[in-house]
């Protein structure tokens, strides 16, 4: 399965350190000892210190220390576990990496500290990345369209498993987890010069938040807000910068296939670039590291065509299509799911043809009035081990 419709803790935060000019850390006119009164976390300080970062990367900020220009870590012993967790020595991290990629049949070869693409060592699992929730409910209504550019910038690419899916049930009093909350954050001291920040995956969830400076980010472009926005769903997705992926080579993973530079990617830093580029497209090695990260599954794109996200009475069905030559079967079968739980068999032992009409008041019999995250599974007949799931979708019977 491949989402391409966009409806659909670390507490280490990234930040594209933008100001009056782009490759600044922060806005010149600011100060970043002058964001609020400072108390020190020494235990903090010093793990930082011995995970190899050297002080004059460590800035202080009243809740947290600025690492390396773009992570985070909350004082008060809240992140202590999370500094070893996330600056593990080296030889962890390759090891960790060597395991993720073996097991998804991926290659296994890792190269020294060099400029390229790089990831954290945290990863989305191969189920919730194809199933990424998207909250924008409490960000301005004028930036939704952007937000929606981003995100199909990364469910768009080939071969990757990347997918997201909007669910109207959600909330920021009611957030599942692998979500992730747009939120409006221009009155938040921390955002000072900012333009957005983000998180990384953890758990094997999407980094949870990215929040916005509506101070900053209203005065771009149209095209410049996508590829802000962009970068930071790429934070989320587990991606560290191109050009400055951190101190050394503490707590990241360079990504193999990826080169010694690359000036077109995305993920390259605030510094890297005089201004906020304009979007184009990925280049080609970003589009790389997506697909090594989260490569698609040998059935993952059975199930083919824009799929349909809002069901309600005045759209009675759907055409559900499928690469029927994949499953290499004469019949199969299709399966309701909800939240990733078996619900009922909608179709058992159709003609394996490549399309089925899906009624919502044959839907509407397993679950009623409005009911979110849907999935239909299908199945081979002659061998269960082909499968696909279909992107999540909503319905509504009223």
């Amino acid at each position: 399965m491949k989402t391409i419709n966009i409806n659909a803790l670390k507490v280490a935060i990234v930040a594209v350190l933008l100001a009056t000019t782009f490759n600044s850390c922060k806005k010149e006119n600011v100060k970043l000892s002058e964001l609020s009164i400072q108390k020190a976390d020494k235990e903090l300080y010093n793990a930082l210190l011995e995970s190899g970062i050297k002080a004059k990367n460590i800035v202080e900020l009243k809740e947290y220390y600025l690492v390396e220009g773009d992570l985070l870590f909350k004082k008060n012993k809240t992140d202590l576990k999370k500094v070893s967790a996330y600056f593990g020595n080296e030889n962890s991290k390759q090891t960790l990496l060597q395991e993720q990629i073996v097991s998804k049949g991926k290659i296994s070869s890792i190269r020294g500290n060099k400029i390229a693409q790089w990831q954290t060592s945290s990863l989305i699992s191969s189920f919730n990345v194809e199933n990424i929730k998207i909250l924008t409910s409490s960000v301005q209504n004028s930036w939704v369209v952007g937000i929606w550019n981003a995100l199909r910038n990364w469910s768009s690419i080939p071969s990757c498993q990347v997918g997201f899916y909007t669910d109207w049930t959600l909330s920021v009093t009611n957030v599942e987890p692998n979500t992730i909350t747009f939120t409006d954050a221009t009155t938040d001291p921390e955002l000072n010069g900012y333009y957005a920040i983000s998180e990384f995956p953890t758990n094997d969830n999407a980094g949870f938040r990215i929040r916005i400076n509506g101070n900053l980010y209203n005065s771009l472009s149209d095209s410049q807000k996508i590829y802000i926005l962009t970068h930071e769903i790429g934070h989320c997705l587990g991606f560290r910068h191109t050009d400055n992926p951190g101190n050394d080579s503490f707590g990241t993973i360079q990504i193999p296939g990826t080169p010694t530079s690359d000036p077109n990617s995305v993920m390259n830093s605030g510094s890297y670039n005089s201004v906020v580029p304009n979007w184009s497209s990925f280049s080609t090695y970003d589009v790389i590291a997506a697909q090594t990260l989260y490569p698609p599954g040998p059935y993952d794109s059975c199930i083919i065509g824009d799929f349909v996200n809002y069901i309600d009475p005045d759209n009675y069905s759907f055409n559900l299509q499928w690469n029927n030559a994949m499953l290499a079967t004469s019949t199969v079968t299709l399966q309701l799911y909800q939240y990733g739980i078996f619900k009922a068999t909608i179709a058992s032992n159709i003609p394996n043809n490549g399309n089925a009409l899906i009624a919502p008041i044959g839907l509407a019999s397993f679950v009623t009035n409005t009911f979110p995250q849907l999935q239909i599974k299908i199945i081979a007949d002659d061998d269960p081990g082909r499968f696909d799931y279909s992107q999540m979708f909503y319905y509504t019977s009223n």
